[in-house]
């Protein structure tokens, strides 16, 4: 199969997913992003090679709380307005590389930031999107715990964060998966 039909199968499965709210699916939602966007021969540049199509994301502009602020026992978390189009009016829009995605602080545990590829990571390797494994590192275990307390609109913390990003990154594939559909519209 061509990378292009991957990719625009893969975009319908996280929709699906997400779609589906169950928990076991949104796990799932880890193992797809990390084949988008993060592994080595990433499908997205698999699917990307003859459009040439810059990626960028739109999330929600913020500005998280200074560490000092934080308790051991607290955390924050962008949530729903990681993702301008759930986020309340006054988070502004802001464009974004690919590689400040990825880097882009969205949780705060403690004393440790929470970038968005390790959130996708533990969902993925922990959590159970790929793998069910133990955490190791005080970020996993604070994030372990985070997961394990934590719900809020039926899902755990670290789930809804990851929907979120799922939401991010299906509004920042748009623009491929269109000229991957036109082109196939116009070749048949």
């Amino acid at each position: 199969m061509v990378p292009e039909i991957i990719f625009i199968k893969t975009l319908e499965e996280i929709e699906k997913k997400l779609q589906a709210n169950d928990p076991y699916e949104l796990l799932g939602i880890s193992a797809l992003l990390r084949k988008l966007l993060f592994d080595r021969n990433c499908l997205y540049d698999l699917a990307n090679q003859e459009h040439k199509i810059k990626l960028n994301f739109i999330v929600g502009n913020y500005c998280y709380p200074n560490f000092k602020e934080l308790t051991n026992n607290s955390f924050w978390s962008q949530q729903d307005s990681f993702d301008p189009n759930t986020a309340p009016p006054h988070i502004i829009p802001i464009k974004i590389s690919r590689r400040n995605f990825s880097r882009r602080v969205i949780l705060i545990t403690g004393k440790n930031k929470h970038t968005v590829i390790e959130i996708i990571k533990y969902v993925a390797h922990i959590a159970g999107g790929v793998h069910l494994d133990s955490p190791k590192s005080n970020k996993e275990i604070e994030l372990k715990q985070l997961d394990e307390l934590n719900k809020l609109g039926g899902h755990s913390l670290i789930t809804r964060q990851l929907m979120s990003i799922a939401r991010v990154v299906l509004d920042a594939m748009n623009p491929l998966k269109k000229k991957i559909l036109d082109s196939y519209e116009n070749t048949y």
